[in-house]
C-alpha cells in the first residue's frame, strides 16, 4: 500500500486562502491469477492563510503546527 499527503486546489476569496490537504491511499494485490487495485482519498487537514499569518487545522478543528504540514507534504510552498 502506497499512502501520499498532497494539497488540493486552493480556493482565494479577500485576502483568505484556504487549502485542503488530503490523504491518498493506492493499493495493487494479486489475487488468484489477477490483480486488484483500489484507491481512497480521504480529508487529513485544511492550511488557512490570510495577511502573512500561516494555519493549520485537523479534521476535529484542532490547530495543528504548520510545520508538521510542511514536513508531510513535500514541495508544499506557502
Amino acid at each position: 500500500m502506497e499512502k501520499k499527503v498532497r494539497t488540493e486546489k486552493a480556493v482565494s476569496l479577500g485576502g483568505i486562502t484556504i487549502m485542503p490537504v488530503v490523504e491518498v491511499c493506492l493499493n495493487c494485490r494479486r489475487l488468484s491469477g489477477g490483480l486488484f487495485f483500489s484507491a481512497a482519498k480521504r480529508p487529513w487537514a485544511v492550511l488557512i492563510i490570510a495577511g502573512g499569518e500561516r494555519r493549520a487545522f485537523n479534521l476535529a478543528g484542532k490547530e495543528v503546527p504548520f510545520d508538521e504540514v510542511l514536513a508531510k507534504v513535500p514541495g508544499l510552498e506557502t
